[in-house]
Formats: structure tokens, C-alpha cells, sequence
């Protein structure tokens, strides 16, 4: 994906260091990660320049976000946190709340307690905390006044649907029933 453009990646359910390591190596060019340097780079344009500094420049450019979810890297947070080239982690909290055997118990401690230590070691190596999976208004405050910086606010397709649903409403309310 990043070689046909792509300015990030994110990789679901890393669990550990080393599968976050292999995420950033995959993502980020020498001397960050290993990913191949192949012809011109659609991020710059096409543009030619010295394979270093495009390196550098994509590198820099280049979001890379891990999720957590599962118990296993939520007790990995710290680890996972640590690993250069990784931008944000980012909890995905449907699945977190499946493993935990609590789907769609948002309010359960175990899910309070799992941002706040995921919280913790992204501000502790430089990382963006990040939230997905949880969408009212009041979880979203919740979770933002926690710290959270990367919000995955609503997916393509519920606010399409979210959308959609409201100008059915627009149309049918000057209908012959309205």
C-alpha cells in the first residue's frame, strides 16, 4: 500500500515488540526500518531526488499506527510503545472487549483501565494513544479527556448510513405522509 502511495498504515491486533517491530520495519525505509526502496515515490510527487534524503522525507511523512487488541498487548503497552518507527497505538476496543469476554461493555473497568495504561506508555516514548470502536458522544469525551489524540470517530459506511438515513427522513417528511 505505501509504494502505491499510501501516507499510513495501520496493523491490526499486534500483541508484542517484535510484531510491532516487524510493522515498522515493513513501514519505514533505512535507517528507521527496512522497507525496499523501490522507483519513484508517488508521496514525493514522482519527484527525483537522492534516495536518502526521499527516504528521509517519506520516513517523516509516513503514519504508522499499531492497535492493541487483546489483553496480551494491552499488558505489552509499554514494549509496544517503544518501538521506533511506531507513530501511534492504538486500542481497538470491540475486539479488546470480545477477548475480554465483554462485547460492547464499554463502561466495564477492564476497558478504563486498559486505555489508561496504553495512555501512559504512549506518553512516556513520544507515541499518539489512539481510540476505535467507540463512537458516543460521551465515551468519545471520556476517552479524549483521558488523553486519547487519534480518534477513529465513525467508520465510512455509519456515516454514510448516518447520512443516507437523515435525507430519507428530509424527503418522507414532504411526502404525502409527512
Amino acid at each position: 500500500m505505501l509504494d502505491n502511495g499510501a501516507q499510513g498504515i495501520v496493523f491490526p491486533h499486534v500483541d508484542n515488540a517484535s510484531e510491532a517491530q516487524r510493522v515498522a520495519n515493513a513501514c519505514r525505509f533505512p535507517p528507521v526500518g527496512k522497507r525496499s526502496m523501490g522507483g519513484g515515490l508517488q508521496q514525493l510527487g514522482f519527484a527525483s531526488m537522492p534516495v536518502g534524503e526521499a527516504a528521509r522525507i517519506v520516513n517523516e511523512e509516513t503514519l504508522v499506527v499499531v492497535m492493541i487488541e487483546s489483553p496480551q498487548g494491552v499488558t505489552n503497552a509499554e514494549e509496544i510503545a517503544a518501538v521506533p518507527g511506531v507513530d501511534a497505538v492504538l486500542i481497538g476496543t470491540n475486539d479488546l472487549c470480545f477477548e475480554l469476554g465483554i462485547p460492547g461493555q464499554f463502561n466495564d473497568p477492564r476497558v478504563a483501565e486498559a486505555y489508561k495504561k496504553v495512555i501512559a506508555a504512549c506518553r512516556r516514548h513520544g507515541k499518539f494513544p489512539g481510540m476505535g470502536g467507540m463512537y458516543t458522544p460521551e465515551l468519545l469525551e471520556r476517552h479524549i479527556g483521558m488523553g486519547v489524540q487519534l480518534i477513529l470517530a465513525g467508520s465510512d459506511f455509519s456515516l454514510l448510513m448516518q447520512a443516507g438515513a437523515a435525507r430519507a427522513s428530509l424527503v418522507r417528511k414532504f411526502g404525502p405522509q409527512g
